[in-house]
């Protein structure tokens, strides 16, 4: 079965987990930077994750308890990683 995702603009699946989240970034490039998102299969909602004062936020995947690991950069591109617990 394949399901569309759709986020917002240009969406690219990263990470799925056993309860139907599937993880990923999104943007409608090359006009913003990428935001982050947690998209749930059973009830279609999208849930934006942007790490705070960052650029180009991106979901990469996402373990049973909803945990996600991910990365951001600061405006001048330095990469940094991150784990977001719901």
């Amino acid at each position: 079965m394949t399901v569309p995702i759709s986020c917002g603009g240009s969406t690219v699946a990263q990470g799925i987990n056993d309860n139907g989240q599937v993880v990923g970034y999104d943007g409608p490039w090359p006009l913003t930077a990428p935001q982050g998102f947690v998209y749930d299969i059973d009830t279609t909602a999208c849930t934006v994750l942007n790490y705070p004062d960052s650029y180009n936020t991106q979901a990469y995947a996402l373990n049973d308890a909803g945990q996600v690991s991910g990365s951001w950069n600061t405006g001048a591109y330095q990469a940094n990683g991150f784990v977001a617990v719901p």
